[in-house]
């Protein structure tokens, strides 16, 4: 078999040439073949393949399209409109561009009320779309149109892109944000002198525990003693 590869301008990239094989008649094999795409661009490449045998050259040939990624991930969309003085949702809409997955994938948002806002990790499979969010408290800043900085991390290395977002009045949303659990000192506190005062309780039952008869009878036994004689 020979395949021919063209690239997303339709140009001729190269040929190659499958392994070659014996087959009986009603017989399913495959036919491989290798191909490498160093050095090639990303896009949407055309593979051309025709079959050869017993000397014969079938005019007939199939197509097939197929990708070639890069490790790259891009900025497809995002929150374009916020409210003022509240706490708002912020979406960032990316694609990965590799064959393969991409993990710990996440976004820092540098805002016009100096804020960073970072989102939460996220693993890319091939190829991938997937929502990025985090909140935006915009409390301070003035209607209007404001830049915005998104810079999205993945495998060492990261993209920016700055973007025009709109602080508009309105209706606060109603936005319930993902729950923490926040330790303060004085919780801290708290819970240290409850612990002290449950080993303090448990110490006051040990020393006082009673003795059963057994115990009470020989420490009896032991503490009496017979009356001195008088001289």
């Amino acid at each position: 078999g020979i395949i021919d590869i063209y690239d997303p301008e339709n140009n001729f990239v190269q040929a190659i040439y499958t392994n070659t094989i014996s087959i009986k008649s009603v017989e399913n094999k495959a036919l491989i073949a290798e191909f490498y795409a160093l050095n090639l661009k990303p896009g949407i490449y055309k593979a051309v393949g025709r079959i050869e045998y017993d000397g014969i050259k079938p005019n007939s040939t199939r197509e097939s399209f197929f990708r070639i990624g890069s490790l790259n991930i891009i900025i497809n969309d995002y929150t374009r409109e916020v409210i003022v003085n509240a706490t708002n949702r912020f979406e960032i809409t990316i694609t990965s561009d590799w064959v393969g997955t991409i993990s710990g994938v996440y976004g820092r948002v540098y805002t016009p009320n100096q804020k960073t806002l970072k989102t939460p990790n996220l693993d890319m499979n091939k190829f991938q779309s997937a929502t990025l969010e985090t909140y935006w408290e915009t409390k301070g800043l003035e209607i209007g149109e404001y830049d915005v900085v998104i810079e999205i991390f993945y495998e060492k290395t990261s993209i920016k892109k700055t973007v025009k977002v709109n602080v508009i009045d309105g209706i606060p949303p109603i936005i319930e944000k993902p729950k923490t659990f926040e330790i303060k000192t004085t919780t801290i506190a708290i819970i240290a002198a409850v612990i002290l005062a449950l080993i303090n309780i448990g110490i006051f039952f040990y020393i006082k525990k009673p003795k059963n008869k057994n115990e009470e009878s020989n420490q009896n036994s032991t503490s009496i003693q017979p009356p001195k004689s008088l001289k």
